[in-house]
């Protein structure tokens, strides 16, 4: 009985809390309502829900989750970038094998969490001035790219098509993305670029 009392304290406390949260004032949650045809049929249609979940990709959550500081800033960063994110797949995890995108979200994300040591843990702790120098130090880096590496300016502005780049070009590919990230975190402290503090550990 006790530990029911406490149950429901603590429920109504959280109903109270959440009554008070501002950030919920628009929020909506979808809700399927099924008449009661019995336990069996009851436990079918929970089965069948379930089964037939579709997950959303990673890529979409990342998208859609705007109370993400980090999803909200590679967002902005992007819209500086255009041609980088034009072959930016923002739909799905992998993009298919005919696609005209060369990367996902996801696998971007993880290139500039590599380059600038950038994170959803770090970026709260960060000025509009320290992220402004991450974004500068990602613009010149793949500024970098297309100047030293061959067929990098064909690739992103689309004259050899994705399809062949990832059929014949390792640097299509997203291990390759990644590894430049590895790498240029490297070569930040042998160049005039410079990262927060906060960053460089």
């Amino acid at each position: 009985r006790d530990s029911h009392k406490e149950y429901r304290r603590q429920r109504q406390m959280c109903i109270r809390d959440r009554r008070n949260d501002e950030t919920l004032r628009h929020e909506t949650a979808p809700v399927q309502i099924h008449f009661d045809q019995g336990l069996q049929r009851s436990q079918q249609i929970f089965a069948d829900i379930n089964s037939k979940a579709v997950k959303p990709s990673s890529a979409i959550n990342a998208l859609y989750d705007h109370r993400n500081p980090y999803n909200t800033w590679l967002q902005d960063l992007l819209t500086q970038l255009p041609a980088i994110k034009r072959k930016i797949d923002f739909e799905n995890g992998t993009p298919g094998m005919r696609s005209s995108k060369l990367w996902s979200l996801i696998a971007f994300k993880k290139f500039v969490t590599l380059l600038t040591g950038l994170s959803e843990k770090t970026i709260t702790g960060l000025s509009d001035d320290e992220l402004m120098d991450c974004a500068d130090l990602v613009r010149e880096f793949l500024e970098g790219c297309e100047k030293y590496i061959p067929q990098w300016g064909n690739m992103v502005s689309g004259k050899i098509a994705a399809s062949d780049v990832r059929e014949n070009f390792v640097i299509g590919h997203a291990v390759f993305l990644e590894a430049l990230g590895t790498f240029g975190r490297e070569a930040v402290s042998y160049t005039h670029l410079t990262l927060p503090t906060i960053l460089l550990v």
